[in-house]
């Protein structure tokens, strides 16, 4: 049975309970009045598990629950979620502007990539296949006076590229080849640099925007004012999730575009 924990005119937070074998499970439900977009947020994993748009487009279809760190969930306000396990927290935040915002804080980069559980977006609601999403990564600097151009990267050879002019558009995402792609993107630059990754199909988008808050010194004066943003791209068959890696501390914004 739901609880109302917090609510205003726009925006409302949720909370029930998923009963599993050996487990309980809390989930939040963020909702923005206005619009119909619903974000569940769970604290085994502090995981996106599921965005809805007025009850019925899912467009989380995969959620990584092989993660079982229990995180203790803390209701901030009227909007926000906070979580937090060893140290380490984990902030989500449903705006008015349709943007889901989360800012985590972790002990080390490792800890980051292995206690936040995954999750998979998919944008076209009448199929489990991501044959015609459009992909793009590029970085930028939010600072329009930086006379640093940041460089972006990729850790692994691209199997298409995602980084060229244009959107790439996915094909043939039946077959066995696009299951295994896992790759990170590095965009280095000054402390105003954004990594921006956008997934689109037809008039729905995605836009996510990567920010490294880390605020640890650096003694070496050439790269005193250098920061490095890093995003990790899976894509399955029917989902391509998009998330911070290997960051302490960063500030990530999905924007949802209808």
């Amino acid at each position: 049975m739901k609880k109302m924990l917090h609510e205003n005119e726009l925006i409302n937070i949720e909370e029930d309970m998923i009963l599993q074998p050996g487990y309980l499970i809390r989930r939040f439900t963020l909702n923005n009045r206005i619009n119909g977009l619903k974000v569940s947020i769970v604290n085994t994993g502090a995981a996106v598990r599921n965005i809805r748009l007025n009850d019925k487009d899912e467009i989380v279809r995969l959620f990584g629950g092989n993660n079982l760190i229990d995180w203790n969930p803390h209701v901030l306000g009227l909007d926000t979620l906070l979580l937090n396990a060893n140290a380490n927290t984990l902030m989500y935040q449903l705006t008015t502007e349709n943007e889901l915002i989360a800012i985590g804080k972790f002990r080390s980069h490792q800890q980051h990539m292995d206690i936040v559980a995954t999750f998979f977006f998919n944008l076209n609601p009448d199929s489990d296949n991501l044959d015609g999403h459009l992909l793009h990564v590029k970085t930028i600097s939010a600072d329009i006076e930086s006379d640093q151009v940041p460089v972006l990267n990729s850790i692994n050879p691209q199997m298409f590229d995602l980084t060229g002019p244009d959107p790439h558009k996915l094909e043939r995402c039946d077959e066995n080849f696009i299951d295994n792609y896992d790759n990170v993107f590095t965009a280095t630059g000054d402390r105003s640099t954004l990594l921006i990754v956008t997934l689109s199909y037809g008039s729905k988008c995605v836009e996510v925007t990567i920010k490294n808050n880390s605020q640890t010194p650096i003694l070496d004066n050439v790269t005193a004012n250098q920061v490095t943003c890093r995003a990790r791209l899976r894509i399955r068959q029917n989902g391509i999730s998009i998330m911070p890696y290997m960051m302490t501390e960063f500030h990530c914004v999905y924007r949802f575009i209808w």
